[in-house]
């Protein structure tokens, strides 16, 4: 793109924009600040333009610097600070943009509908949706995708049924989201009521079944299908692959049309997950263009921990999956003579580095810390999670640590830990001590679990949910 601008003799602002728009809209943010700057003159699109790439770049400080310098605001400069915020997790910031903004397009509400889908706010979800004064097809598949992403299913078969207009996009994404959970009778039934159907739809069905391990109705509908894409037979290859049959999927591999990294990556994992191991090696190696998942599954199926530390470094392309696997990798190794296990200088070295821990990085570091018995550790790891690394606590990381502490058969030190976080724990964890207690025929503390859960139960207690006695019983009784 540069190199085709620098020959234009005389660029003007019209130019000037396409380039900043072209690195804006691939996130490079050194390109895009070096061209704002380089630009002679520039207006609203321009500015617009840099405010989104550092959104982009996570860096929502100096995006609401550039909004506030702006000469003259229109709707698209607020658009751009709003997102800026919601893609950040910055949600409280986006809300008070949302309510400042003088004027509100579609997309500024389908922003804010997302936004709430994604924090699993769905009754606020729809009040914005009801409140918008003219939808169109983006707000419309936005509340659809929204209510199938937080599992309501009959709310997004509502919503479709209430669109002005049938769209194909938005009851294939009904279809998918019955196919992502299994539901191949729904599925069925979804796929019936489409006036049209296409790849996508075939493709939905096909993975149903596959997921279900129906593999006579995935072949059925292979065969139905009045046309074939390359994600089609990729997802056959998938189909034989995961459910054992590996013999199979190489014959329909080979059989493709044509092939893509994705198909490349099936196979390759199908002979690691089966033990083929130099079978793997050899796709992998044969693999015409391979992309970070490929990196990544070869890298996932590296046995020895020293053999993975030095793939991982000479991987050209990393990204958190990556950085998770040899994080996994380190979660028991420590060095000889020091207390610091790998997993924490793994954790630091993601951040110099840029890379942004997720929840399953945050999990792999408290399952290290605990085994090493740094608990300490554990519990400001578990204290500074939002703000150090942007992940909110949830049931599973403590329930994590619980359970590495109750299979070394430490309850007595689970249920300390539970006890010093400042929320305490939830009915879940309370109950994975007790568990825990109860297979250890640990009375005294499986007797304070069991209390706290009936008792003090807090969060995620489910109604009439007998097992706290039940538990009780077994230790008392054992």
């Amino acid at each position: 793109m540069e190199a085709a601008f620098l020959e234009i003799r005389e660029p003007n602002l019209f130019s000037w924009n396409i380039l900043l728009t072209a690195y804006a809209q691939n996130g490079y943010l050194e390109g895009a600040v070096s061209t704002f700057q380089r630009m002679p003159e520039c207006n609203i699109l321009s500015w617009t333009n840099l405010l989104s790439t550092y959104g982009q770049a996570g860096q929502v400080g100096a995006a609401k610097l550039v909004f506030d310098v702006i000469p003259e605001l229109d709707v698209a400069a607020w658009n751009a600070l709003l997102e800026a915020y919601s893609q950040n997790g910055q949600f409280g910031k986006a809300k008070e943009v949302f309510d400042e903004m003088p004027h509100r397009s579609v997309v500024s509400w389908t922003m804010m509908i997302q936004a709430n889908f994604e924090l699993g706010h769905v009754e606020e979800a729809e009040l914005l949706f009801e409140r918008i004064p003219e939808r169109n097809i983006v707000c419309w598949t936005a509340m659809v995708a929204g209510l199938i992403e937080n599992d309501r299913m009959e709310a997004a078969q509502e919503a479709l049924d209430r669109m002005p207009e049938w769209n194909i996009l938005c009851w294939n994404a009904l279809l998918v989201g019955y196919s992502q959970k299994g539901l191949a009778e729904e599925a069925q039934a979804t796929l019936e009521r489409m006036q049209v159907w296409n790849c996508v739809s075939w493709n939905s069905l096909v993975s149903v079944h596959a997921q279900n391990g129906e593999l006579a109705r995935v072949k059925e509908t292979f065969d139905r299908m009045p046309e074939r894409d390359l994600v089609s037979w990729t997802r056959m290859v998938q189909a034989y692959a995961e459910n054992g049959h590996i013999e199979h999927a190489r014959c329909l591999f080979d059989a493709m049309p044509e092939r893509s990294t994705v198909s490349w990556n099936t196979m390759v994992a199908a002979y690691a997950h089966s033990q083929h191991l130099e079978e793997a090696k050899r796709m992998f190696l044969e693999t015409p263009e391979k992309d970070v998942a490929s990196w990544n599954t070869a890298l996932s199926n590296t046995e020895a921990r020293d053999d993975l530390e030095s793939f991982f470094g000479r991987m050209p392309v990393k990204n958190i999956v990556s950085w998770n696997a040899l994080l996994g990798s380190r979660v028991c190794v420590g060095e000889s003579g020091r207390k610091s296990p790998k997993a924490v200088e793994v954790m630091a070295r993601m951040g110099l580095e840029g890379e942004r821990p997720n929840e399953i990085s945050v999990l792999g570091l408290l399952v290290a810390c605990v085994h090493l018995g740094m608990l300490d550790e554990a519990r400001k790891v578990v204290a500074g999670m939002r703000d150090d690394y942007g992940v909110d606590p949830r049931t599973g990381h403590l329930s994590a640590v619980v359970g590495v502490l109750a299979r070394c058969g430490d309850t007595a030190q689970a249920q300390v830990f539970l006890e010093s976080l400042p929320l305490g724990g939830d009915f879940a964890t309370w109950g994975a001590l007790l568990s825990a207690c109860s297979t250890h025929g640990d009375a005294g503390n499986g007797r304070e679990a069991a209390k706290r859960m009936l008792v003090d139960p807090g969060r995620g207690k489910k109604p009439d949910d007998s097992s706290p006695y039940a538990l009780l019983a077994n230790i008392l009784l054992g």
